[in-house]
């Protein structure tokens, strides 16, 4: 499986024959750090292949470092900034993957505002009602909501999902309620699994979004964490590098506001 995942992530089908040890130190060598497991379990080639028992907490190091890797080399600094030019240009130079989905939804989700604002605008011939803006994500966490996660699949496949399905928080210090978070989660996981599912293997275990909704808003764990950082990458890949057939590329034909409206008709946070 771990052999697999490597010559996926590289298209190379020499990683097909490493052991377990051969897996950590390729992995190492991508600039990697494959973490000892925090009981002690040591991290060596007998270890990984007992079965009875199963070093559970050997394999989790090794899974949770293949997925800091696969989102590592999906998500460059390089490629979201070639994405998010072509709708939200932005100064801000992102250091690693983490900060680069950041700036990834946040600029989809300013470019979904204005998107949205410009058609309020046309339809209503200048008259639209102030339109509630969308959440800034400064971390991972902030998007255990589900609202910049619908948001951005609604940017990107406005067929799927509509402005008016996704709940979007009232200003601080309005709480938000858990079922709209797991309301927008479900959104987000209807999507997957009705236009993300590989042909030829619809099972739930090859979908970008294995977690359930609940498992994003109670967000707790390191290891939920880097779950929801690695289906942040399988949506970049589904949306920007491989595109799924109801993607609608954002930026090449947007009609903006004029700018000294486009902040007019937005409810100002409190």
């Amino acid at each position: 499986m771990y052999c697999l995942a490597l010559a996926n992530i590289y298209a190379d089908p020499n990683y097909n024959s490493l052991n377990h040890v051969g897996v950590i130190q390729a992995i190492g060598r991508k600039g990697v750090t494959v973490n000892s497991p925090t009981d002690g379990t040591p991290l060596t080639e007998t270890t990984l292949i007992q079965t009875n028992p199963l070093r559970v907490s050997a394999h989790m190091a090794v899974m949770e470092s293949l997925m800091v890797l696969y989102a590592k080399e999906v998500v460059t600094p390089d490629r979201v900034l070639a994405a998010t030019v072509r709708f939200h240009p932005s100064d801000s130079q992102p250091t690693g993957h983490e900060d680069s989905l950041l700036l990834w939804v946040n600029g989809s989700c300013a470019a979904l505002e204005r998107r949205e604002t410009a058609r309020r605008l046309q339809e209503s011939e200048g008259n639209a009602k102030p339109l509630q803006r969308l959440p800034e994500a400064k971390q991972i966490e902030d998007l255990k909501n589900g609202t910049c996660l619908a948001a951005l699949i609604c940017f990107y496949c406005p067929e799927e999902v509509s402005w008016s399905d996704i709940h979007i928080p009232l200003p601080p210090p309005m709480p938000f309620s858990v079922s709209d978070a797991i309301h927008n989660l479900c959104l987000v996981r209807d999507f997957c699994h009705r236009c993300c599912a590989p042909p030829l293997s619809p099972s739930m275990y090859s979908l970008p979004f294995f977690l359930t909704p609940e498992d994003v808003a109670y967000l707790q764990s390191n290891a939920t964490r880097q779950n929801l950082v690695t289906f942040l990458a399988d949506l970049f890949n589904l949306l920007e590098i491989h595109p799924v057939k109801c993607v609608r590329f954002p930026g090449v034909s947007d009609s903006l506001p004029p700018a000294h409206l486009r902040e007019e008709y937005f409810i100002s946070p409190l």
